[in-house]
C-alpha cells in the first residue's frame, strides 16, 4: 500500500497567538461534500457573529496565500 501527504488546512494567525485557538487565527481549510472540494474559512473571535469573518488589509493577503497554497497542493484528479 502506498501513501501520500495532502495538506488541508492552514491557520493564518499574528506570530504570538496560538495556531488553534488564539485570538487572531483564520483556518483555512479545503472541505468536500461529495460535489468537490471548496475552501471553508473560520475564525474564533468572541466579538464575531456566527458565519461572520473579518481580515485586516495585511491578513487577507495572507490568507489569499494560504488558499493558492491549498489549491496547488490538491490533487489535480480531484479538482
Amino acid at each position: 500500500m502506498n501513501y501520500k501527504t495532502t495538506v488541508i488546512a492552514l491557520s493564518v494567525h499574528e506570530e504570538n497567538e496560538n495556531p488553534i485557538f488564539g485570538e487572531t487565527v483564520t483556518h483555512v481549510k479545503i472541505n468536500d461534500e461529495a460535489a468537490g472540494p471548496f475552501v471553508e474559512l473560520s475564525q474564533n473571535g468572541e466579538t464575531l457573529e456566527v458565519g461572520e469573518v473579518r481580515f485586516d488589509f495585511d491578513e487577507f493577503d495572507v490568507v489569499v496565500a494560504a488558499v493558492k497554497q491549498l489549491n496547488e497542493g490538491w490533487p489535480l484528479d480531484e479538482k
